[in-house]
């Protein structure tokens, strides 16, 4: 969960995922993927990661820590490893995984007013999702907005 100083506003920076990615495509998403065998631990596997969707080294990135691990309703395990990243950073997305980036300031997301709760059905059940408004064009939905939550909640700022 890249987040970065803006104008001096702390953001959080977002991936836009590729439409031609099987799972997850074209779906808004922090840069992430699956620990290989070789991965050390889930922080070595964020910022491999991170490195190969959008170009940012792991020496560039100050960890704070993690926020543990979330079931998300397809099944997957996701660890929340956060940390900073300097800004302005000449990203260089990765096109076969990453169609665009984004920041989005942390104070417009923890307006309650940008975000609603809809109900979805999956694999015969509904679930509640948060959604946020869109910004700039990018509609934060689902576990990445779950995520986005729970660390607002951890900062302490909802």
């Amino acid at each position: 969960m890249p987040l970065l100083v803006y104008e001096g506003r702390w953001h959080l920076l977002f991936t836009h995922r590729s439409d031609k990615l099987l799972e997850h495509g074209g779906q808004v998403s922090f840069p992430g993927g699956a620990r290989e065998k070789t991965d050390p631990n889930m922080q070595f596997t964020a910022l491999r990661e991170t490195q190969e969707e959008i170009g940012v080294e792991a020496k560039d990135v100050r960890v704070y820590g993690d926020l543990g691990v979330m079931p998300i309703v397809t099944g997957y395990m996701v660890s929340l490893v956060v940390g900073q990243i300097p800004w302005p950073y000449e990203l260089t997305p990765n096109p076969d995984e990453v169609e665009s980036v984004f920041i989005c300031p942390l104070h417009w997301l923890a307006d309650p007013d940008h975000r609603t709760i809809r109900y979805r059905s999956f694999a015969g059940r509904e679930f509640p999702i948060i959604f946020f408004d869109q910004f700039e064009g990018y509609q934060l939905w689902g576990a990445t907005a779950q995520m986005t939550i729970n660390l607002m909640e951890a900062l302490g700022i909802i």
